[in-house]
C-alpha cells in the first residue's frame, strides 16, 4: 500500500522565464547596489535580534524594520 506521503515529487523544478528577470538599480559606476543594501539590511537585523536576546518569533518583523532603516538613510556620496 503506497500513501500519498511516500510518494516524492520528481517533476524539474520550473526556470524563470525571461520576462520575470528583475532589473537590479545600478550604482554611478554600474556596480549593483542590491547586495550592499542586502548586507546593510542582514548587519542592522542582526543586531536588533541581539539586543533582545535573539527570542525566536521575531524575525521578520527585526527585517522588515532593518530594511525601513536602511531605506531611510540618506545616500552615501563619493569623494
Amino acid at each position: 500500500m503506497t500513501t500519498s506521503a511516500s510518494k516524492q515529487d520528481t517533476t524539474p523544478p520550473r526556470a524563470m522565464p525571461p520576462s520575470a528577470e528583475v532589473d537590479l538599480p545600478l550604482e554611478p559606476s554600474g556596480a549593483s547596489v542590491q547586495p550592499q543594501r542586502q548586507a546593510m539590511i542582514a548587519e542592522a537585523a542582526f543586531f536588533m535580534a541581539q539586543s533582545r536576546g535573539f527570542v525566536p518569533g521575531q524575525e521578520l518583523d527585526d527585517w522588515l524594520a532593518a530594511e525601513r532603516a536602511v531605506d531611510q538613510r540618506p545616500p552615501a556620496t563619493e569623494h
